[in-house]
């Protein structure tokens, strides 16, 4: 197909009229500041197509009947061209205007005038080949340039299309310093809801671009790849300074998915949820009940997910789920440790001091990231980060850090490769000063954590945790538990807590019982570890460390029982006193690539 025959397969899908389009034969070659105009003016009569590009000067005209009888005959279609033309993100939106049509619509869906000429654009736009009124929502960068408009159709059919690339929420621009945000499902709903709060400064309100998923995704979340939700992720540094996010999604399953995925990304502890039940959505609530009916909706917010009373058929289709698929699995410990964790879950990991717990944890973070790509919030009290580094490192590499006669050191390249791999998959929290520390504080650093990817926190060791005010020890003990439980849930991660013993005897191992203060460490850990070694035997074999399992809550993860490890005191590394150890050498394998 030459150039001509290409731009003749281009404007054949034009309707009669006069129409200004990107030219395909100049377009692709501009420059960046050059390709916002639509240069090529396209007349279309009932017999014949001219065309002309003010930009390169190319010209012709066809008659209607040989180009609509022309058939396809390369790869660069019309679609090839939406594409260069997406592509571009220099949109000129001064030429869009409303018309009667376009504000009569919105006015008849009860949107204040002033708000419509704030957050929307009017145009007669082509959808799926057909010219209609269409209403255009323009999506701004924190530059105030528009990087994409969406675009739907102003009548009952409900037509959409996007002109630019979307990876961000609608008005996201316009939420800096406010503290709660409400996340519609769609451009029409959060101009409802702007409507309902004019004038208030205080709330904040943005639309997800694309609409409500059928259903909710199952796997881990990888932020770099989940590149459906790649507007959150962008919006990351301010939904971690907004207190409160109100989803407003559709009453359906579509929009009960929506907000499951949002709440697995943002963290469901700053989440909450809106009840506008009789009705579909915010626009259709302020059409049939007004401005005042949504105002005190709103002030009934209820946090995500809604705790309450349930019946059985609540649950049925996870039941069913979990007859049809069978036992619900987790992730492997450690190679070493056929114990599985899994999110929502607490794992209190004891021992005597300097038994070697921090570092079995440290080992199967490690493990867990290598293996599964689990991302790990770190809050180590005893361990300032770049010391903690320099034995994640040798976790990672299984080689040492520092010179020794006795074993090889880690090369600069193998470094190198480590550090990247540590600051892929470890955050650190940093409560540096010696001072004591509320949980309240661990839990809100973490929440952060959670936008970054975090699976996993680690808080090391509790005995540096503030003890709370106006209650006993073992009660202040079971409602620090009871928060740390309850994030762990509501932000769908697994937390490792480890914890002294109160008695110090190297013969006796301890467990759950022995741990200071209270017995709700048993009671209320999903899982309990402890690391032990008995410093009093005469052999260096007796000498190596244990690792007891003797707590499992549910059965199907794993079973309580006592496992020899052998442990190097050089790397840290722990591997089964009585099998070979399980290679998965990350250093050698990331160095290849």
């Amino acid at each position: 197909m030459g150039e001509r025959d290409f731009i003749h397969d281009k404007i054949r899908h034009l309707d009669i009229g006069q129409h200004r389009v990107y030219c395909p034969s100049c377009h692709p070659k501009r420059k960046k500041h050059n390709k916002m105009q639509k240069e090529l003016a396209v007349n279309v009569d009932g017999e014949q197509i001219k065309y002309f590009c003010h930009h390169c000067g190319i010209k012709g005209g066809v008659d209607t009947k040989s180009v609509y009888k022309k058939e396809k005959t390369t790869t660069i279609t019309h679609e090839k061209v939406r594409e260069i033309m997406k592509e571009s993100k220099d949109i000129n939106i001064d030429r869009y205007n409303h018309n009667e049509n376009t504000i009569n619509f919105l006015k008849n869906r009860k949107i204040d005038e002033d708000i419509i000429n704030k957050y929307s654009l009017g145009n007669v736009y082509s959808f799926q080949g057909r010219r209609r009124d269409g209403i255009g929502f323009p999506y701004y960068d924190d530059d105030n340039n528009v990087q994409s408009i969406k675009w739907r159709s102003a009548d009952k059919d409900k037509l959409f299309s996007m002109e630019g690339n979307c990876n961000q929420f609608f008005n996201i621009k316009n939420v800096n310093d406010k503290k709660t945000l409400i996340i519609c499902e769609g451009e029409v709903d959060a101009l409802s809801w702007l409507t309902v709060l004019k004038g208030n400064e205080n709330i904040g309100v943005v639309s997800v671009p694309n609409g409500a998923p059928q259903s909710v995704s199952e796997g881990n979340i990888i932020p770099d790849e989940d590149t459906k939700y790649k507007y959150v992720w962008s919006a990351r540094e301010k939904l971690n300074n907004i207190d409160e996010i109100i989803f407003s999604g559709d009453d359906d399953n579509q929009g009960k998915a929506l907000c499951e995925e949002l709440a697995k990304r943002i963290g469901r502890g700053k989440c909450w949820t809106l009840d506008l039940s009789p009705y579909k959505d915010a626009n259709e609530c302020l059409q049939e009940e007004g401005i005042e009916f949504l105002k005190e909706r709103l002030s009934k917010i209820k946090p995500y997910p809604v705790s309450g009373l349930y019946r059985a058929n609540d649950v049925k289709l996870k039941v069913e789920e979990l007859f049809r698929d069978g036992k619900p699995t987790g992730y492997q410990l450690h190679s070493v440790v056929s114990l599985q964790i899994a999110p929502k879950m607490l794992t209190t990991v004891t021992g005597l001091p300097g038994s070697g717990k921090s570092n079995f944890v440290d080992d199967c973070c490690v493990y867990l990231a290598k293996t599964y790509g689990l991302k790990v919030c770190y809050c180590s009290f005893e361990k300032p980060m770049a010391e903690h580094l320099t034995q994640l490192i040798t976790h990672v590499s299984k080689k040492v850090f520092f010179d020794t006669p006795d074993a090889e050191k880690i090369t600069q390249d193998e470094l190198d490769a480590s550090m990247d791999f540590i600051n892929d998959h470890f955050v650190f929290q940093d409560f540096s000063g010696g001072r004591s520390t509320k949980i309240e504080e661990v839990l809100d650093v973490a929440s952060s954590s959670v936008m970054w990817g975090a699976k996993i926190l680690v808080i090391d060791p509790y005995n540096w945790i503030e003890p709370e005010q106006n209650a006993n020890m073992s009660e202040g003990i079971s409602n620090m538990l009871s928060k740390v439980q309850n994030w762990a849930v509501s932000n769908d991660a697994h937390v490792f807590f480890v914890a002294h013993p109160s008695k110090l005897q190297d013969t006796n191992i301890p467990e759950g019982m022995q741990i200071g203060g209270s017995m709700s460490w048993f009671a209320k850990s999903d899982n309990g570890i402890t690391i032990h070694r008995n410093r009093n035997a005469h052999s260096p074999e007796e000498r190596e460390p244990i690792c007891k399992i003797w707590k499992v809550r549910w059965s199907w993860l794993g079973s309580c029982e006592t496992i020899d490890l052998r442990h190097n005191p050089l790397t840290g590394c722990f591997s089964s006193r009585y099998k070979a150890p399980v290679s998965w050498d990350f250093a050698d394998e990331f160095l290849k690539t």
